[in-house]
């Protein structure tokens, strides 16, 4: 007979004065009823599907999973929790619902584990896939954008008015307001300074007000432009094609900029949307210390690693996260600290400032999350190994 069983990664818990059984690594849940809570628990060592089926005749449940996250914000919730609820199931319907949610899985387990695999193509809705694939199924099949579009849909989950201002959220309130505050205290006025991945410009010009000398470039054409329709006024915009033509502007830029500044870009360079760092990752590295003046500076706010994708439970006031990976990373796709360390020592740089930027704004769920736990890492690299010469 072949048996079903609770998934072993499902928990239950309580949010919003609801009982909810979760999947962490699939990011499912269903909202249950004290009935069907029963039924679990009568049927903790596994059942048959019809025992499943019966028990849950008089039961009620609904689906709570929404199948993309991140649409607004790739800082929001990453629990994967909808803020709609599916219509209410029970009998069959429930138990088919809590199998396609994993939080019912086959006793031998061999689908459960083979469902957390990378996606086969972006039709693929049996297996979890990476962060990066997700948001190309789901810019690709919900969104139906073309490849040379998707800069779009980056620019206006995180910015109005056409880039000029940042949304209302963690990119104000967390990354918009620490730049802010860390470079009104910093003497940048004067300096030469590369926004490397400057996309629409936004920081480039805010660095220009502190009274730096920009230049902002990037690979992406339809950016530039919004830039320098923007910011033309307070910095230079150069676009770059490709990883070659970037390689060759910053190998003709040695020793000429004290500052290289970065938001988040490295996760890009790290684990591109394809899978895997690119190819001359080394190489850039050093070239950044190449284009460096003797001790200058790469400042770069990335996601933190752990907290990034890390799926929000409990009350909303009273936060904890869970963690499904770190080193053996199956659907994150941000570098652990380690390996950038390691990555940025071998190309010559020395980590001189770490810090977690928090939210500056003082209502919402958000910022309790986001003040309790961090999501960006603020780090400070200084280009070591170079005597002063001119």
């Amino acid at each position: 007979m072949l048996k079903y069983i609770l998934c072993p990664d499902a928990f239950l818990h309580r949010r919003n004065d609801q009982w909810m059984l979760s999947n962490p690594r699939s990011r499912t849940h269903v909202s249950l009823d004290k009935d069907a809570l029963e039924s679990l628990t009568s049927f903790s060592s596994g059942a048959s599907e019809s025992d499943w089926t019966s028990s849950f005749q008089k039961t009620s449940g609904q689906d709570c999973t929404q199948d993309f996250y991140g649409a607004d914000s790739l800082h929001g919730d990453h629990s994967g929790v909808s803020k709609n609820k599916g219509t209410s199931k029970q009998g069959g319907d429930l138990f088919q619902l809590l199998v396609k949610r994993w939080l019912i899985v086959k006793e031998d387990l061999k689908a459960y584990d083979a469902s957390l695999a990378p996606l086969e193509s972006s039709l693929d809705r049996s297996h979890l896939g990476t962060f990066h694939q997700r948001v190309g199924q789901y810019l690709t099949i919900e969104k139906r954008l073309r490849e040379n579009e998707r800069w779009r849909w980056w620019q206006d989950q995180k910015f109005l008015n056409n880039g000029k201002e940042i949304k209302p959220g963690p990119y104000k309130y967390v990354q918009e307001a620490f730049i802010n505050d860390y470079f009104s205290k910093k003497n940048i006025k004067g300096l030469k300074v590369l926004d490397f991945g400057c996309g629409n410009g936004f920081y480039s010009a805010k660095l220009a007000d502190f009274g730096a000398d920009v230049v902002g470039m990037d690979t992406s054409g339809d950016l530039i432009e919004i830039a320098k329709g923007n910011y033309k006024n307070k910095a230079q915009f150069i676009h770059l094609k490709n990883e070659e033509e970037a390689n060759d502007f910053l190998k003709k830029s040695s020793r000429q900029f004290d500052m290289i500044f970065m938001q988040d870009v490295f996760l890009l360079l790290f684990e591109q949307v394809s899978g895997g760092a690119i190819k001359g990752l080394d190489q850039l590295l050093k070239l950044f210390h190449e284009a460096l003046k003797p001790m200058g500076k790469l400042y770069t706010m990335e996601p933190n690693c752990v907290f990034f994708l890390a799926g929000r439970y409990g009350d909303p006031q009273n936060p904890y996260a869970i963690v499904t990976e770190y080193r053996n990373q199956v659907f994150n796709i941000v570098p652990p600290l380690t390996r950038v360390i390691e990555k940025m020592g071998q190309a010559g740089f020395g980590l001189v400032e770490y810090l977690h930027p928090e939210n500056r704004s003082a209502d919402g769920a958000d910022a309790v999350y986001n003040n309790k736990f961090c999501i960006w890492d603020f780090m400070c690299f200084v280009a070591l190994g170079k005597n002063n010469e001119n």
